[in-house]
């Protein structure tokens, strides 16, 4: 869809971000495919949402070529973390 668009969304935010900041990363591969989204009265992130949120399946991680699916999509903070 935003290919139809010619990725005008991505392009207008990029512009705006360059506002506030000389260099812009993509820290997580989940950047490219979607976003988190929180509703403009949200305090905390916890009602956001993935955007657009339909589940990826294994066979498009496949078929992009994107083989380390347990790094990917395992919680990152662990029980490790969190009993510190």
């Amino acid at each position: 869809r935003m290919a139809r668009y010619g990725f005008a969304w991505w392009r207008a935010r990029l512009r705006a971000m360059s506002n506030y900041y000389h260099a812009l990363r993509i820290d997580h591969i989940l950047g490219y495919f979607r976003l988190w989204e929180l509703p403009f009265h949200a305090v905390t992130g916890l009602g956001g949402r993935f955007n657009p949120s339909h589940a990826i399946s294994k066979e498009e991680l496949d078929a992009k070529g994107l083989w380390d699916r347990q790094r990917l999509s395992r919680p990152y903070v662990g029980a490790h973390l969190l009993e510190r």
